[in-house]
């Protein structure tokens, strides 16, 4: 599940556009309070309650669905299907909830991602300078093009490698580790 966490994470400073999103983080509350009522030890245990359960998983990636598209929408529809493979897998309640968290926490994040938020932080913080500020609404767009559109062996080796080489030009104090192992990512689920 940390791995799986992780990935989540990673995704937090993808971008989107805003949308309105209180009915999926509404959604994913109760299901982050009610999961339990419907598996426990990897049985079902309230077979209406789990069918409750698989719907608003549905749900939520319908609703991650019609987000409007961008590189953080994307990233966002690959975690509801990890969601759904979960609830179909019967995952541990705790895990289900640790899950939703990140979800969440990952949609409202995206949700308050604007040029008033953390890429105004960017260039006030002089991370990144451009001749005429006004450019970086560009250079965004720009970087969010490149953002991979799955999760897979070829985007974690990608991430390994450069953040390894960052780590061999600026060194591990300005980039915050020494390396990157290979194993810090997986595609797989891992509760």
């Amino acid at each position: 599940m940390k791995k799986l966490l992780l990935c989540a994470l990673a995704i937090l400073a993808t971008g989107a556009a805003h949308a309105d999103t209180a009915g999926l983080l509404q959604l994913i509350d109760y299901m982050g309070v009610d999961y339990s009522n419907a598996v426990s030890g990897g049985q079902v245990v309230n077979p209406g309650e789990y069918a409750e359960m698989r719907e608003f998983a549905a749900n939520i990636q319908s609703g991650i669905g019609q987000l409007p598209e961008s590189g953080g929408s994307v990233k966002l529809a690959d975690l509801a299907r990890q969601l759904q493979t979960a609830v179909a897998s019967k995952a541990d309640p705790a895990a289900i909830r640790k899950f939703l968290a990140a979800l969440k926490a990952t949609e409202a994040r995206m949700e308050a991602d604007s040029m008033d938020g953390v890429w105004k932080q960017i260039l006030q913080k002089g991370l990144y300078s451009l001749p005429d500020p006004s450019l970086f609404p560009s250079v965004r767009k720009r970087w969010e093009q490149g953002l991979p559109t799955a999760w897979n062996q070829d985007v974690i080796n990608g991430l390994v490698t450069l953040v390894n080489q960052l780590v061999s030009v600026a060194g591990p104090n300005v980039v915050g580790v020494n390396e990157l192992p290979p194993n810090a990512f997986t595609t797989k689920y891992a509760p």
